[in-house]
């Protein structure tokens, strides 16, 4: 049978790369000139975000997005409750009292005037002012948690309001209770950054915690104004 001729000795086959010829074929001499022309990046370089944000931080504009969505289903469902009754508030219930309430959204906007100060104090490098008024931040949003407490015990005590009496009283509850236990969550999110700040790990370098502890105090603030219109002001 007719055979085809193979290359000849010491010649390399057609198409080789040049570099294969000359160095007699060693692929891994092959490997280590491409490694050695391909560019490398630092160990520790930190990864661009078309953004301009941290990850961090959108992590927490997404968490209060999903927050954002579970209130607003909630006052959906207060508000078509609220339509669908012939009666508003329902007969043996009375409006609520709107003094405390009101006293209650005073010590909870001005928490979220401390609260951006504070934070604008940290930008600044001015860590005494920080820390002076975060401390001012927890202790409004306590007196808020207090004066809501007092609240529930006058409602259940007196007028007799609970989630058990119908759906005036469970609308109520789940929504301000709801609030009540995300201001609990924030002010403990609050003694974390202080207990941070006073250990020097946030500072005009490292902001990020910071800004994310704001933004959400904020958060806290938008919902009670919502709800506070709801249940006190606009009840017919």
């Amino acid at each position: 049978p007719m055979t085809l001729p193979g290359p000849r000795p010491g010649l390399a086959p057609a198409g080789t790369p040049r570099r294969w010829t000359e160095s007699g074929g060693s692929a891994q001499e092959e490997r280590n000139a491409m490694s050695a022309s391909s560019p490398t990046l630092p160990a520790r370089q930190r990864a661009k975000t078309n953004t301009g944000l941290s990850n961090g931080l959108l992590g927490v504009m997404f968490f209060l997005s999903s927050e954002m969505v579970l209130f607003g289903s909630l006052i959906f469902m207060y508000l078509y409750v609220r339509r669908a009754s012939p009666i508003w508030p329902p007969a043996g219930f009375h409006h609520f009292g709107w003094q405390l309430p009101t006293v209650n959204t005073v010590i909870l906007l001005s928490s979220g005037v401390t609260m951006h100060f504070a934070f604008q104090s940290l930008r600044r490098g001015n860590r005494r002012a920080m820390v002076t008024l975060l401390v001012t931040t927890i202790v409004l949003g306590l007196v808020f948690l207090g004066g809501q407490a007092y609240e529930y015990t006058n409602l259940i005590g007196n007028e007799h309001l609970t989630m058990a009496g119908g759906t005036y009283g469970a609308t109520f509850y789940t929504l301000t209770g709801l609030h009540g236990a995300h201001v609990t969550g924030g002010i403990i999110f609050l003694l974390v950054l202080l207990s941070g700040t006073l250990q020097g790990r946030f500072g005009q370098g490292s902001t990020m915690v910071p800004h994310a502890a704001t933004l959400y105090w904020h958060f806290v603030d938008a919902v009670w104004v919502v709800l506070f219109a709801l249940f006190y002001l606009t009840v017919p």
